[in-house]
């Protein structure tokens, strides 16, 4: 639709445009979610368990968030090797099914309540799937939603933490602390079991220890009848000796039926202990004195890594041109938590040094652990001896001893030329002075 204006008064005549798009039909859109059993929200992942080898119930809501009536399809993806999952709806049960007619909201009950049937598997080494539900509008395929079921397996047995939706990641936990997990244990299997209650010897960090009490006494195990649940604590000691880790340390609590071992459950717990950054720089010479131009010195760097975590350090170093620095064994340490490290670092002077200079050598340290930076300096005092300051002393002064050569040599020159004259000037007097000998013939007759 355009809409066209004219000005009839205007001095210059003047047309604009207005244009309105309008679209024809319906907006679809849906929305995939799941109701938490604690809270009554509505979630759009849902951790729960699921039995090995037998077919687990979950109820997924699929709503019609659009304009007209629509139909959704249900599709299930990430679905691991020999697990299997099933929508049902009505008469629908299938891998795949698609859920017609649901009605737009105000025409009626826009959800449908679908039973998602998942079946984790026996065997295989996945224990926890994270399956991907997705819904299309078939009124706008290009319209979507997708909600996950994160499926732990157990076999016959549920072991979890309460509340219900913990991760199962306990953090800021010091070395020899201990506390307190609330754990359920529920049975899905008939008739009574005795159930044994521990976890792995190798799965149990050095230095850890643990204890399940049930009424406030300690137990190793417990009887459980079917569809009987129970709550339990578990008490973890921290080691005295144990280390920050990025990753924490992680371990299964066990409950497995004594008569058929094949009956258990397992409960993954994460700890992370909290990070007490920190690091010192030492050394037990800071200053070189009498240091000669082009000689190398050694000094000890020493690292003491203060944090309750093991950490990589780098070294680096800052220094006057002509001057160089090395790091003999490298520049990069792994040091243990609580542990100190002492690092030989090469200094070589500058062959221009000169006698009385004073250089600051910096040397800067990195943590990987803590992301940190210090620095240390080490001061290098340069001083030549006699012959050393003489022979600096004359080679400063050359232009000095050119110019007097330069004035020596003049001299001699000159002095040569002013002789060689004087000679000449004393020959000639020498000749005028003496009698000539036809005279002295003439007094030789006279006598």
């Amino acid at each position: 639709v355009i809409f066209t204006g004219q000005s009839e008064n205007a001095v210059v005549e003047d047309t604009f445009d207005l244009i309105t798009t309008t679209s024809v039909g319906a907006e679809y859109e849906v929305s995939l979610y799941f109701e938490d059993d604690v809270s009554g929200q509505a979630v759009s992942s849902l951790s729960t368990k699921g039995v090995a080898g037998e077919w687990n119930e979950y109820i997924l809501n699929v709503a019609n968030q659009g304009q007209a009536t629509d139909g959704v399809q249900l599709i299930a993806q990430e679905v691991p090797p020999d697990w299997e999952i099933k929508f049902e709806y009505g008469d629908l049960n299938a891998g795949s099914i698609t859920v017609d007619g649901i009605p737009r909201s105000g025409d009626g009950y826009n959800v449908a309540n679908v039973t998602v049937w998942a079946k984790p598997a026996q065997g295989g080494d996945i224990e926890t799937a994270n399956i991907e539900l997705i819904g299309i509008s078939q009124g706008n395929t290009s319209k979507s939603d997708t909600a996950t079921l994160s499926i732990t397996r157990t076999f016959g047995l549920v072991l979890s933490i309460t509340p219900q939706g913990h991760s199962g990641i306990f953090t800021n936990k010091q070395a020899g602390e201990q506390f307190e997990i609330d754990l359920l244990l529920e049975s899905a299997v008939e008739d009574e079991r005795t159930i044994r209650l521990y976890i792995p010897d190798d799965e149990l960090p050095d230095g850890w220890s643990y204890s399940f009490k049930e009424n406030g006494a300690t137990v190793t195990e417990t009887s459980l009848d079917g569809g009987e649940s129970k709550p339990l604590d578990l008490l973890i000691t921290v080691g005295s000796q144990a280390v920050y880790n990025e990753e924490g340390y992680s371990f299964n609590a066990m409950a497995q039926d004594l008569s058929d071992s094949s009956v258990l459950a397992r409960q993954g717990i994460t700890v992370m202990l909290r990070l007490d950054s920190g690091f010192a720089l030492s050394s037990l010479q800071y200053r070189i004195e009498g240091a000669s131009p082009g000689e190398s010195y050694t000094v000890q760097l020493n690292i003491d890594n203060q944090a309750n975590g093991n950490d990589r350090f780098t070294l680096s170093a800052s220094y006057p041109s002509g001057w160089r620095v090395v790091f003999p064994d490298g520049n990069t340490f792994d040091v243990e938590a609580a542990r100190s490290l002492t690092v030989p670092i090469q200094i070589t002077v500058g062959d221009e040094a000169e006698d009385g200079d004073k250089v600051s050598i910096m040397i800067s340290v990195a943590s990987q652990l803590s992301n940190q930076e210090k620095q240390q300096s080490f001061v290098i005092e340069v001083e030549q001896g006699f012959t050393s300051r003489l022979s600096s002393t004359l080679a400063d002064l050359w232009y000095i001893f050119v110019f007097l050569g330069l004035v020596i040599v003049i001299g001699v020159v000159t002095y040569y030329r002013q002789d060689d004259d004087w000679d000449e000037d004393y020959s000639d007097d020498s000749g005028s002075d003496q009698p000539s000998s036809e005279s002295d013939d003439e007094w030789d007759d006279w006598n």
